[in-house]
């Protein structure tokens, strides 16, 4: 935000609604069978990593006497944006106190790959290694399998993938409130019990009782408040006001009204325009049905008419209540609960969707003990495949406490 230049998320600020995330292109299937003439130092033993996105995988360690080191692992890797992601490939030596040294590295175009492997049974790339003379090959195809919804283009071999988005998490237990959470997604036979190795896992967020929204609204006030304060400054500075001081919080005071004045002549109009000639209490009583069957959804649609930013929509409320003569007496009893905002889309590879069930585990985060499972959502993958266009729309879900 000039000319100050704080930074504002983007997630925070944004409508909900408008907020989508970016559906992938496909998934690449990597073959990686080794490499050949490496030489480590004191014959330590070898991994290798791809990377490509926020996609990564990473082998086991395998050490070798003459060089040649062999994994023969398959990789599946999600692709965004097929024409500018690159591969990128790391050897890394391991050293004392688990500590790894990338020892060779090299980024490949994925279509690089993809052409290459169609010609040759198992394409060799030359990677670029550190401090070494000799020249290290890596032996790695790949081919790539475009998303489609169609129930006929099922492959078995490559299974499906599934999309979780994870918005919030809501009414934590208040012993937790600023503790750091993450969500951690598995897939298992439905029969299976919990505590399996996560296929996917989100960054962790410390829960609180401050929405995004509000913590954004607080930021675009103190910003606003700062503009005050120049704008005193400087008055002071050009001696214009004599010695009476500027009162920022009046100043402030006054926008804000003159802001809600503007905001509710519009209304004014809509409603008049709205009624169909039937007067003002007739809208006035439609406002107050609307607010009393959708509250949220008729500020939310308020402020996109009027083209209002989410931060304004709590004062809108305010403002709608006002003109339907409503008190919102359940909203003003309801306590602040202890919430976790994620926002993130988890990826998952399934093999046998009919067959398996999706885990969410909510776990709370420590510094030097495992995850520790706070809640856990099971849900069979039978039902989202069934659904139309195998999607099912975000909606609340309980999460059960494990025994």
């Amino acid at each position: 935000v000039l000319p100050n230049r704080i930074p504002l998320p983007f997630g925070t600020l944004w409508p909900l609604d408008r907020l989508q995330h970016a559906r992938p292109e496909g998934v690449l299937t990597c073959r990686v069978l080794g490499a050949c003439g490496v030489v480590t130092s004191h014959g330590r033993p070898l991994s290798c990593t791809l990377q490509l996105g926020a996609s990564s995988w990473r082998s086991h360690p395998t050490e070798s006497e003459d060089g040649d080191f062999l994994w023969d692992e398959q990789v599946f890797l999600m692709v965004d944006h097929l024409d500018q992601q690159l591969l990128l490939v790391q050897l890394q030596e391991r050293h004392t106190w688990n500590h790894d040294r990338v020892f060779a590295h090299q980024g490949i175009s994925i279509k690089e790959v993809i052409e290459r492997s169609r010609w040759q049974h198992m394409p060799s790339w030359s990677l670029q290694a550190a401090g070494s003379e000799g020249t290290t090959q890596m032996l790695l195809s790949g081919a790539f399998h475009p998303l489609t919804r169609k129930r006929g283009n099922f492959y078995k071999d490559l299974g499906s993938l599934l999309l979780v988005t994870v918005d919030c998490a809501r009414h934590i237990p208040p012993e937790l409130e600023d503790r750091p959470l993450m969500i951690r997604c598995s897939v298992a036979p439905g029969n299976a019990a919990g505590g399996s190795t996560p296929a996917a896992q989100s960054f962790p967020v410390r829960c609180s009782r401050i929405s995004p929204v509000q913590a954004g609204q607080a930021i675009v006030e103190r910003l606003l408040m700062c503009n005050f304060d120049q704008t005193a400054l400087a008055v002071q500075i050009a001696g214009d006001s004599s010695d009476e001081e500027v009162d920022v919080k009046k100043a402030w005071e006054a926008y804000v009204e003159s802001d809600e004045d503007r905001w509710r002549e519009r209304l004014l109009q809509l409603l008049q325009l709205s009624s169909g000639g039937r007067g003002a209490r007739a809208s006035t009583k439609d406002l107050k049905a609307w607010l009393d069957r959708d509250r949220d959804g008729c500020i939310k649609k308020m402020a996109m008419i009027l083209e209002l930013p989410v931060w304004c929509q709590p004062r809108l409320g305010k403002l709608l209540d006002d003109l339907a003569e409503a008190v919102p007496e359940a909203q003003a009893a309801q306590a602040l609960c202890v919430e976790c905002h994620w926002r993130q889309q988890l990826r998952v590879m399934v093999k046998s969707p009919r067959e398996q069930e999706l885990m969410v585990e909510i776990c709370q985060v420590h510094r030097r003990a495992d995850p520790e499972m706070i809640g856990v959502l099971r849900q069979p993958l039978r039902a989202l495949t069934e659904a139309p266009h195998m999607t099912e729309p975000m909606a609340p879900r309980p999460a059960r406490t494990p025994k």
